[in-house]
């Protein structure tokens, strides 16, 4: 026995002649990386994995608990990195439904098993639901002293019980005015006092978080803001809304008016009347805006826009009041021909059907022509009166060609009970339209079907369609061409014009490019 205590008492002796007299500096506490403090998961983050810096250590423990003073952990869990997984020990289907709160903490190992102190502890939660969808009101939205109060909503996931918003002065939640408990998916700030809400001013950030039953937080929404000012908003003047811009008219000029001329402002371009889709935003010193200053007469006439605009003013803090009501432009492009039919204009045996060979002919007599073809394969009028809207907000042309029936005429079953496919009524109703948005339309009669082909049958069919269109074109007197007129005067040799049972051929598409170059020519080109 006293033989081994003097063995231990030598080796204690030897050992501190090579350790230096400030080893326990060596043993610091790891600093923890990540997750930060109070770190908060959902279902489907992951995996979490744990960060701390590197000491240089032969090893580090990690420990896992569910109370601050790990009582109830997992014990020293050993690893050689500066990082752990936490799927290795919990695998993604125990994850993903898990409702929990962690504590975690990490200490270096040297050799001998010397240990340093344990860091510092850290907190996450585990929610068995993601971060709320924020709805209302929308990020950058903007309240004056004339708009009415905000009224905040997000989505509800199932396990969500109660919620948690918070507000503060800036985007890292450093000026928080604390996190306020809610038993419902939604604030209402129309219970707030209207006079203490008209004195209020700045730029307020918010985010929230549902809570489940355990009390356990999930993680943080994105972070949206708003700005208060006591401005009124601006009210716009003119153009009217839903104007539109012929080919070669004046640049458009856009005013509006806003009481106290502050004299800075912004000016607000988007693609729908929500701004969802933003184009751009720009500074501007006057309550009127000349289109005319930025693009000379020639390359106004040749843009194309549909786009709607409105505008906003600062507070002499910087701080931006609300935006206007947004006023829609539609300008027509100077030259541009958009094709719109079934798969015959969009070509189904000749690439781009008979645009190409128009657009031809149409540089013989203008200098410059921009086509597009936004023809659909297997569609039938109905689907052409549903989307033409859309097809010219999209592309503005001065002409849209119109050719739309054999599918209604061949495959009616689609159509409206009794299985009769008005295309006369949509025809009309798409020139209608169209017009209105400031387009020239040119509609045509259904193509004969290929009396050689497989559909022959249906000709008959495609003649009562066509004396139903030709009635409507002499009652309403539409920019109109009769291609399938000009396909019969080639007689016998009219199958040569189709590829199969209705598609043409490049001499058949050379007959439509002629049609709608003389109804161009006739209508304005």
């Amino acid at each position: 026995m006293v033989q081994e205590k003097m063995f231990w008492i030598v080796c204690f002796l030897t050992l501190s002649i090579f350790l230096p007299a400030n080893a326990l500096a060596i043993f610091d506490p790891p600093v923890l990386i990540k997750p930060e403090d109070q770190a908060r998961f959902g279902m489907s983050d992951g995996p979490v994995i744990f960060e701390w810096e590197n000491r240089d250590a032969d090893s580090y423990e990690l420990e896992l608990a569910i109370d601050e003073d790990f009582e109830i952990s997992t014990g020293p869990i050993v690893t050689e990195n500066t990082f752990y997984n936490l799927s290795d020990i919990i695998p993604d289907e125990i994850w993903a439904p898990l409702s929990i709160k962690l504590y975690w903490r990490v200490r270096c190992v040297e050799f001998l098993g010397i240990k340093s102190s344990w860091s510092n502890v850290r907190l996450m939660y585990k929610a068995p639901f993601d971060s709320p969808i924020l709805l209302s009101p929308f990020n950058d939205e903007r309240f004056g002293l004339d708009t009415d109060m905000p009224y905040f909503n997000w989505d509800m996931e199932p396990g969500m019980e109660t919620f948690i918003i918070e507000f503060a002065m800036d985007s890292d939640f450093e000026t928080s005015f604390g996190e306020i408990p809610l038993t419902d998916n939604y604030l209402d700030f129309a219970t707030a006092d209207p006079e203490a809400w008209a004195d209020v001013k700045g730029i307020f950030y918010w985010r929230t978080c549902g809570v489940d039953t355990d009390d356990i937080p999930g993680p943080w929404s994105e972070i949206w803001f708003f700005s208060k000012t006591q401005l009124e908003t601006p009210e716009p003047i003119g153009p009217d809304d839903g104007t539109r811009f012929g080919p070669q008219s004046d640049p458009a000029v856009i005013e509006w008016y806003c009481s106290g001329n502050p004299g800075v402002f912004e000016l607000r371009f988007s693609l729908d009347r929500e701004a969802e889709q933003v184009i751009g935003i720009m500074s501007h010193n006057e309550m009127i805006f000349d289109f005319g200053e930025y693009a000379t007469d020639e390359e106004w006439w040749y843009a194309f826009a549909n786009f709607y605009w409105s505008v906003s003013t600062y507070d002499d803090e910087g701080r931006p009041g609300p935006w206007s009501p947004a006023w829609e432009i539609t300008k027509v492009g100077y030259h541009r021909v958009c094709a719109f039919g079934d798969s015959i204009t969009e070509g189904e045996f000749v690439e781009n059907g008979y645009l190409d060979i128009l657009e031809g002919q149409l540089l013989t007599v203008w200098e410059s022509v921009t086509t597009v073809n936004m023809a659909v394969g297997g569609t039938k009028s109905g689907w052409g009166e549903d989307n033409i809207e859309r097809v010219l907000r999209q592309t503005c042309p001065q002409f849209i060609l119109i050719c739309f029936g054999a599918n209604d005429v061949v495959d009616p079953y689609g159509c409206d009970p009794p299985y009769e496919c008005d295309v006369a009524g949509h025809l009309r109703d798409m020139v209608q339209i169209a017009q209105s948005r400031g387009t020239i339309p040119i509609i045509t009669t259904v193509l004969p079907v290929n009396p050689a082909g497989a559909h022959a049958s249906a000709q008959t069919s495609v003649d009562l369609t066509n004396e139903e269109i030709l009635d409507m074109v002499d009652i309403y007197h539409p920019p109109f061409v009769d291609i399938n007129e000009m396909f019969w005067e080639y007689g016998p040799d009219l199958p040569s014009l189709f590829e199969d049972w209705g598609h043409p051929s490049y001499e058949g598409y050379v007959v439509m490019a002629d049609g709608f170059f003389q109804g161009i020519m006739a209508n304005g080109g």
